[in-house]
């Protein structure tokens, strides 16, 4: 008998236990998404819904490319029950919005590509910063830096050093950030994010840092106030604009932030499309330019199949008179099935999950699997622990103990 069997047996009569009856989940992977990831999707989407009516929000944007699924089960949802909210998606990521924002404060810049998840050789920092490969030969040869190599700490620090001295590397930076402004800005204005409606950006959140380059962009676009997010949750807080979580938030919830993984949420409800990395003007609309998509898009789709299902589920239901309730009431057992797929996995879902590919840096290169094999940095230790442990369980309950330890580290600094 499947070691999930009893817990989902368990919940019969439950509202979950209702809509995922009759979905299809034979396999350890549909079981688990049937249980714990399309509940999550309903769950916020409803809470995204219902902030935004009480909020005054006329327009939402779900941003690429963890607001996909999410973006999807709302339009349904807002269309079927006539909400008056408009839902979008918006192609934006930390590189396509902070590149063009690199001239305006070089300080600013060298310090989050310094901090930031930056690539782990120099050839990937300087691709960060926007040179191109001509560019990045020509620096590299300059410092006389290994481009290829990994650098240690140490390494990476005195390649800072070298890079705030470095005119050249500044000059090149500077000018590749001036010409992606236009880009950016035709793309933000385009999309109505300056017209003066009420809106919100929807993302799965944890340092707000993407909230905070939305908000420096827009300031220098003219626009009169900062924006609003709507997240999932956050470990540190935006310091500009306005924010709200479902699940936890900065310094708070502690125990569901012990118990998530933001690399599993990222990797399990990915777009099957690529990372923005820019925007070009074409027959005067502003498009956005994508990366390679991290796999063909065979298990999005078969999720994004699933979800739908479970929304028709939702929508049987008929809306409910209080959506921000409901999504509050079902908090609790969302983030307790979450916490038990993403910490505590049995061996056949770590497998099947852990095979998603995983990109910490998408413009380094070809993406890893979600559990890596023994000898490198995991993005979900604890499906590499379930697959590749000698003793799974002992592995689980010291990895949870590091959870917890870094949830008080971000909770003191919060």
């Amino acid at each position: 008998m499947d070691e999930r069997s009893a817990l989902y047996r368990s919940l019969a009569g439950e509202p979950i236990a209702r809509r995922v009856e009759g979905l299809p989940g034979s396999s350890p992977w549909e079981q688990a998404a049937c249980w714990a990831l399309a509940p999550a999707v309903g769950a916020f989407s409803q809470w995204v819904l219902g902030r935004a009516l009480q909020d005054g929000v006329r327009r939402l944007y779900f941003l690429s490319r963890d607001g996909w699924h999410f973006y999807h089960m709302a339009q349904r949802l807002c269309r079927a029950w006539g909400l008056p909210v408009e839902c979008r998606y918006l192609y934006g990521s930390r590189y396509a919005w902070r590149l063009p924002l690199y001239h305006t404060d070089h300080q600013r810049a060298l310090s989050q590509l310094e901090s930031g998840r930056t690539p782990p050789t120099a050839e990937g920092v300087l691709r960060q910063a926007g040179l191109s490969p001509e560019e990045r030969a020509g620096v590299l040869g300059e410092l006389a830096v290994s481009g290829k190599r990994p650098l240690s700490p140490g390494e990476r620090r005195a390649l800072f050093q070298k890079l705030k001295a470095c005119p050249r590397f500044l000059f090149l930076m500077d000018r590749n950030s001036r010409q992606a402004l236009p880009g950016l800005a035709g793309y933000l204005r385009q999309e109505g994010l300056l017209e003066g409606i009420p809106w919100a950006l929807v993302d799965s959140g944890w340092m707000g840092s993407i909230q905070e380059t939305l908000a420096q962009a827009l300031a220098l676009l003219g626009a009169a106030q900062g924006p609003r997010g709507y997240y999932w949750g956050l470990y540190q807080a935006p310091q500009l604009g306005r924010w709200a979580c479902y699940s936890f938030s900065p310094g708070r919830e502690l125990k569901r932030q012990a118990g998530f993984c933001p690399g599993f949420f990222e990797a399990a409800l990915a777009a099957p499309q690529g990372m923005a990395l820019g925007y070009e003007e074409r027959r005067g609309r502003f498009i956005p330019r994508l990366g390679d998509p991290p796999h063909g898009g065979t298990l999005s789709q078969e999720l994004e199949e699933l979800f739908a299902d479970y929304g028709e589920k939702l929508l049987q239901e008929g809306a409910p008179r209080n959506l921000l309730g409901r999504a509050a009431a079902e908090l609790p057992r969302v983030c307790s099935l979450l916490e038990q797929l993403m910490t505590w996995p049995t061996r056949q879902e770590a497998s099947a999950f852990g095979a998603l590919p995983f990109w910490d840096s998408p413009l380094e290169g070809a993406a890893g699997p979600l559990a890596s094999p023994p000898g490198g940095k995991s993005p979900w230790p604890e499906g590499s622990a379930a697959l590749y442990g000698k003793c799974p369980k002992q592995e689980l309950a010291a990895l949870r103990a590091r959870r917890w330890a870094r949830v008080f580290k971000l909770a003191w600094k919060a």
